[in-house]
């Protein structure tokens, strides 16, 4: 028997869904009755918020009151604030009471709910950016920030369209909500393991052909999820034993799959919630962001794969059997599964349609041939669970982006990112290559603690406008700063996705952790590569792609095969990573 509290949280994360598709489909202006985007975003954080502070799984009988008690209150300021919205922003520059005992609430409730979810890094981060805003006067001139007084820090940290309810908060619950219920959609549908059978057919017969899979399998679910930790449980579920009835070590066939997992938030064409706000701080469509992303994310997987065959070699692992191939095919209908993600890609792609129209007609048609693959119409019970799912899986990324959003209002109103931009730019004056490590040390620190989509907004703020004023390119400067927030999920002590696949094979999270980044040493070549040679991510421009790209492909071959050939002899290592190192140096300088 569920709590009452707990039927709440579900009655919450199902709200987040049906009102974030009723924003999409634009239903209040069907109505008669259209409201301020900020309306929808403050009720839909007040929802994120009430279902944060009442699935917590407090046991006592003091603590499940008080947090409680704190998911009303929250709720109570965020739905008076999307009721009153237009009166408020009116009153903002004048500090009022009320005002103030909002943003007061507003902040602390999302800070709290933050570090419960996501740990304390961003509310760190916040705090330290409020305590550079507060002591201007103790800094020197060419780091002090523009004076502020603290109320005015609280109210437009959390009123202000840079605020709380700003671009980070919008993106996740109109762009992103959509994505994540196609990719529950799809999961719940059964998805998943056709790809993964497609995978299993295409790979299995080879010599490893259980690691193969998990990456095939990993690559192609990437392509539709966007996300690493839900690749990693979805298709790790079924590949990581695979792997371990194949013989692989527990750690190694973790590893694998963490590194497999994490590249699909690299894989065109959803790469999640990071790749749809670069689109929009870009200013381009997000078709241009997936082409440019595709050279970058096949150099990632050949690598990946290349290792995994070197693997299969030290370890002596053979192809999968015919019967484990057998128990991994699909019946024929259940094919239909991919017709959602077909629907997808034609709908971004070759009809352009918008974001969230493509991936809301996607998730219809995942409805629609379910029952015609799987069997019966789903109960109503089962499309609950759905909207609970999507739900839980959102809330915790809405309240993290809405902190994202304050602490970018912040960076702004105290003109911290103005004085980085400078610092930064007389940096890379020196040296590109001294301000990309710089940006990538900063990212791999920040990325120990946070989730992608924060390091992201964080590091774009602050490193994207030197990187583009020391010659870097808008597109090369955002990925950059996308792939190393990325980095974060393989990267110990915390380790998102080694810490997901870890648990499903029984193995050390550290150890599974610098595996997965052993085998990702590509992940952490290409950003340089790309930053300084354009070119990578121009597919559009057939020859000068592939007169960089074609050497570059060589390059980690060989490179691959030195770091992998572990039965080989010393010299042919150093000989084949030589080799890989100047044609890798060579795209550098002639590119």
């Amino acid at each position: 028997m569920r709590s009452g509290r707990l039927v709440a949280a579900d009655l919450a994360a199902a709200a987040i869904v049906v009102v974030g598709i009723a924003w999409v489909a634009d239903l209040p202006r069907w109505l008669g009755q259209p409201i301020e985007t900020e309306r929808y975003l403050a009720l839909a954080l007040g929802l994120a918020l009430a279902q944060a502070f009442l699935d917590t799984g407090a046991t006592t009988a003091w603590r499940r009151g008080l947090e409680t008690a704190l998911a009303i209150v929250v709720f109570g300021v965020c739905l008076w604030s999307a009721l009153n919205f237009q009166r408020l922003s009116g009153d903002l520059p004048y500090l009022t009471p009320e005002i103030m005992a909002l943003s007061a609430v507003l902040l602390l409730g999302t800070g709290v709910a933050v570090w419960r979810q996501d740990g304390p890094s961003l509310v760190f981060f916040l705090l330290g950016v409020a305590a550079y805003a507060g002591i201007g006067d103790l800094l020197p001139t060419v780091i002090a920030p523009v004076p502020i007084s603290v109320s005015r820090l609280v109210a437009y940290s959390a009123f202000d369209a840079n605020g709380l309810i700003g671009l980070p908060l919008r993106i996740a619950a109109e762009t992103v909500l959509v994505f994540i219920l196609f990719g529950q959609t799809l999961t719940w549908s059964g998805g998943g393991q056709v790809l993964s059978g497609i995978a299993t057919l295409l790979m299995g017969r080879f010599r490893g052909g259980a690691a193969k899979v998990a990456v095939v399998a990993s690559a192609l679910f990437g392509m539709i999820s966007g996300s690493a930790v839900s690749n990693a449980s979805t298709i790790g579920a079924v590949t990581i034993p695979t792997m371990r009835r194949a013989g692989f070590p527990a750690e190694v066939a973790a590893a694998v799959e963490a590194t497999a997992s994490t590249g699909g938030q690299i894989m065109p064409p959803v790469m999640g919630a990071a790749a749809f706000l670069m689109a929009e701080f870009l200013g381009v469509g997000y078709g241009d962001v997936v082409i440019a992303a595709i050279g970058p994310a096949l150099l990632f997987y050949l690598s990946v794969f290349m290792q995994v065959d070197l693997a299969a070699v030290r370890y002596g692992m053979k192809a999968l059997g015919p019967e484990e191939i057998a128990k991994h095919r699909s019946p024929p209908r259940t094919w239909l599964l991919l017709l959602p993600a077909v629907v997808l890609c034609l709908g971004l792609f070759a009809m352009s349609w918008r974001l969230e129209s493509a991936a809301v007609l996607a998730t219809a048609a995942a409805l629609v041939v379910s029952p015609l693959a799987k069997g019966p119409w789903p109960v109503p019970v089962e499309l609950w669970r759905l909207l609970v799912a999507t739900g839980r899986a959102m809330g915790p990324l809405l309240v993290m982006s809405a902190m994202a959003g304050a602490i970018v209002g912040l960076i702004n109103l105290s003109g911290l990112g103005l004085t980085l931009t400078f610092l930064l730019a007389n940096l890379g004056g020196s040296s590109q290559i001294l301000l990309l490590a710089a940006t990538a040390l900063v990212a791999i620190v920040l990325g120990l603690g946070m989730p992608t989509t924060a390091v992201y907004v964080l590091l774009v703020v602050s490193f994207a406008p030197p990187l583009q004023q020391a010659g870097i390119t808008p597109m090369a400067a955002h990925m950059f700063v996308f792939y190393f927030g990325i980095l974060s999920m393989i990267t110990p002590p915390v380790a998102f996705a080694a810490m997901a696949t870890a648990t499903i094979a029984g193995a050390d999270v550290s150890r599974v952790g610098w595996l997965a980044m052993r085998m990702s040493w590509s992940a952490f070549l290409l950003p340089f590569m790309f930053a300084l040679v354009p070119a990578l991510l121009a597919p559009q421009r057939p020859l000068l792609f592939a007169g960089v790209f074609l050497p570059t492909v060589a390059g980690i071959v060989f490179v691959t095969r030195a770091v992998g050939l572990v039965l080989a002899s010393p010299r042919r290592r150093w000989l084949e990573g030589a080799l890989g190192a100047a044609l890798l140096a060579e795209v550098l300088i002639l590119g």
